[in-house]
């Protein structure tokens, strides 16, 4: 597997309020092991804190750490969506404690999709409106569906999709992590990553400003890192409104750190 992710302010905010794993490449030995990856599958994630929330930087950060460190203290004779929906949960009720522990009048709120790969299957589990997508030789699948107003809106037939883009309430969210002490989670059904397949998982800094199409376009034929980066600079191009992040995982072989120093 070659796993990459990067994630950039934008043309318009103060500050970042997304969270990403892994950051870079696929985490070094220090953070997670070759073996944990091995018996527990490759972990990914993309965390978008609400920016109507003071504590988004923080219920983002504390979601994404909580995943990880939760997902792999965990055994390998726990199935991994099993394992992936219990992580989430412990992130949820972390970002949770946030506000209670802080006694807030706002709340720690954040989008989450995470996914992990074992055995050349991908699970996706998410909540909010960061989406999924399934990059073939053929074609662009979304494994997720924004929860979100403008979303059921276009399911009730009330608005087209290309109405929501500019509606009143885009980005008002319907589900998110951090909210309520539990949160209604959505897990995909098994899906198979064969050889040429790519694994992209992104904020809505992206999407909005970045077709799908064009998302296929710049993975196909590319390195992670370069695809991750060229997604990136192209949304900062049309404008960069919110923080852009991306996570691409693909079924090659690692890099050399002679290839992740001098791109080759």
């Amino acid at each position: 597997m070659i796993i990459y992710g990067a994630t950039d302010t934008g043309r318009q905010h103060p500050s970042n309020e997304d969270s990403i794993f892994p950051a870079g490449y696929w985490p070094s030995p220090h953070e997670v092991s070759d073996e944990a990856a091995a018996s527990l599958g490759y972990l990914v994630a993309v965390a978008d804190g609400v920016s109507a929330a003071s504590l988004a930087q923080q219920a983002s950060q504390k979601v994404v750490t909580t995943l990880v460190e939760r997902y792999y203290s965990g055994n390998d004779l726990v199935s991994s969506d099993v394992a992936l929906v219990a992580a989430t949960a412990a992130a949820n009720s972390a970002a949770y404690d946030i506000t209670e522990d802080q006694e807030a009048e706002d709340v720690a709120a954040t989008t989450l999709v995470a996914a992990v790969i074992k055995d050349n299957v991908v699970r996706v589990v998410h909540a909010g409106d960061s989406r999924a997508y399934l990059v073939t030789p053929q074609q662009v699948v979304s494994l997720t569906t924004d929860h979100s107003v403008v979303q059921e809106l276009v399911e009730e037939g009330s608005i087209s999709p290309a109405e929501a883009d500019t509606h009143p309430e885009s980005g008002v969210l319907t589900r998110a992590l951090g909210v309520e002490n539990e949160v209604q989670l959505d897990l995909s059904p098994p899906i198979p990553l064969e050889e040429a397949d790519c694994l992209v998982l992104c904020s809505d800094g992206l999407y909005t400003l970045v077709s799908e199409r064009e998302i296929s376009d710049a993975v196909r034929g590319q390195s992670p890192a370069k695809a991750a980066h060229r997604l990136i600079d192209l949304a900062n191009r049309r404008g960069g409104y919110d923080n852009i992040s991306v996570v691409i995982a693909t079924r090659q072989h690692q890099p050399t750190w002679r290839q992740r120093l001098f791109g080759r």
